[in-house]
């Protein structure tokens, strides 16, 4: 009997083994971002080009920078927790630099055929660069999925209520209706999701701006990490912010086998 080796279950152990160090590498290189985009010397601008003196932006548009970092926990296959903490840096104007911290709960209401159905109630907290809050926004979404082999499509609808303090202060009541549409390949042991959204906003006084952003998310085990570009537009203005972002989260593995 001639002996053959398992080449097919060697290739596949070599293939695991090439991807850590990929991995790492991409893990340094987000977490040396998000250490230079917070850093004081990078988020201070004065909206101009070194070299030329010319704005680094159009004129009218706001250049944001956008890191943030994320927790996710799935209670079962029915509940999940989430956590989010995000920082926006101005380039056209530091002044106007603030965080966001947000939280909440997911339920899966169930599916009908392709059709998958769920609500989500949040809280979100803004914060100014001193780290005091000024805005208090409790959230609820509905949203309606659609899975089609390899494309998926998704309408949330976001209801909030925003309580602002300071000189400002005040409150009112936003609709935010958002459709989105996305893609899903598997690559080895990596998930690549590309998907593009409209997000529409409407207030007291109506309709007033709506946000575009395509993006990228790669899923590896346990972490996922997003880049995007968010297009704020707003009627009459054109485009008023343009949000230059990157999100890592990481979802803790349950003690529990889900149910």
């Amino acid at each position: 009997m001639i002996y053959k080796p398992r080449l097919n279950h060697m290739v596949d152990k070599q293939m695991k083994t090439d991807f850590t160090g990929p991995l790492i590498a991409l893990s340094l290189s987000i977490c040396f971002w998000i250490l230079v985009l917070s850093s004081p010397a990078f988020s201070q601008n004065d909206g101009q080009d070194n070299n030329t003196g010319t704005p680094s932006v159009t004129s009218g548009t706001a250049l944001i920078l956008q890191p943030g970092v994320g927790l996710r926990y799935n209670l079962n296959k029915k509940i999940g927790l989430y956590q989010d903490f995000r920082t926006y840096f101005n380039k056209s104007n530091p002044v106007k630099n603030f965080e966001e911290l947000s939280f909440g709960a997911r339920y899966n209401l169930g599916k009908i055929k392709k059709f998958h159905f769920s609500t989500t109630i949040g809280y979100l907290l803004s914060l100014d660069n001193n780290y005091k809050i000024h805005e208090y926004r409790p959230k609820i979404y509905f949203t309606t999925g659609y899975h089609l082999k390899k494309v998926g499509f998704e309408f949330r609808n976001r209801f909030e209520y925003r309580i602002k303090t300071g000189e400002n202060s005040g409150s009112s009541l936003r609709y935010r209706p958002r459709f989105k549409v996305g893609l899903r390949y598997n690559f080895h042991q990596f998930q690549l999701s590309p998907y593009i959204y409209n997000e529409l906003f409407f207030g007291e006084n109506g309709f007033s701006q709506h946000r575009i952003k395509l993006a990228l998310s790669v899923k590896y085990h346990d972490f996922r990490f997003t880049a995007g570009n968010l297009f704020k537009i707003k009627p009459g203005q054109g485009l008023v912010e343009n949000r230059v972002s990157l999100d890592v989260s990481y979802t803790i593995p349950s003690s529990k086998k889900n149910k």
